[in-house]
């Protein structure tokens, strides 16, 4: 059910990490976790076909955290319910597709620089990207578009509500940062083991899919609270 008090971003955010668990969020996180474990053994068990299986799978789930963005946008205080996969192509590929295209088009400057030997530039232009690549993402969720509005009304939304987006992103960097630290620490312990591997990705997996549904809420409220100030 939405929430119905008056909204305070900064208390929201305090709130963030038990998003998960509210409701059915542990069963849906398990789902979550579960699905991608799928993808991700398929994907290395057939080279090509694992390929298209791996990015739809992906796909399937950024869909599902565009989701949860959007229903946290709405003032929804718990994980939604998965929506059927109607086509492999509508529902997974064309959103793995988006994300990567947002990537690109955010770091791509970063690349290309750091491909120039430029490392001063490819760090300041990496940093722009991390900044405005929630913008992006709240965009993408709220009106599944890629280019509208243009990066000119992007700059005018966060100066809409400065502090609250430069939290946002803070918060956020700092979820995933811990998220790739644990996974980084994950994969000097691991072993050539299956069942090692499988032990590592049994902790790791959940870790990242907890990690991105935090995120996914703290996008979402950012917008719930700031509503008035982002339109």
């Amino acid at each position: 059910m939405p929430d119905t008090h008056d909204p305070s971003f900064f208390s929201e955010l305090l709130r963030a990490p038990t998003f998960p668990l509210r409701g059915d969020g542990i069963m849906l996180t398990l789902m979550a976790c579960a699905w991608l474990f799928v993808t991700q053994l398929l994907s290395g068990c057939v080279p090509v076909a694992g390929l298209i299986v791996s990015l739809a799978g992906i796909g399937f789930f950024y869909a599902y955290l565009m989701r949860v963005v959007t229903v946290t946008a709405d003032g929804d205080d718990e994980l939604p319910a998965f929506q059927e996969i109607s086509s492999w192509w509508d529902d997974g590929l064309v959103p793995s597709f988006q994300i990567i295209f947002l990537l690109f088009l955010y770091f791509g400057p970063a690349i290309w620089l750091l491909v120039s030997e430029n490392e001063t530039g490819a760090l300041v232009a990496a940093g722009v990207a991390v900044f405005l690549l929630p913008m992006g993402l709240l965009n993408l969720s709220l009106r599944t578009s890629l280019l509208d509005p243009a990066p000119a009304w992007q700059i005018k939304t966060i100066l809409s509500a400065p502090l609250p987006y430069l939290v946002s992103v803070l918060c956020m960097s700092a979820v995933t940062g811990l998220q790739w630290w644990i996974t980084g620490l994950s994969g000097d312990v691991q072993g050539d083991d299956m069942v090692s591997t499988l032990a590592i990705g049994a902790v790791t997996l959940p870790i990242s899919v907890y990690a991105n549904f935090i995120n996914a809420f703290v996008l979402g409220r950012f917008y719930y609270c700031n509503e008035v100030e982002l339109e």
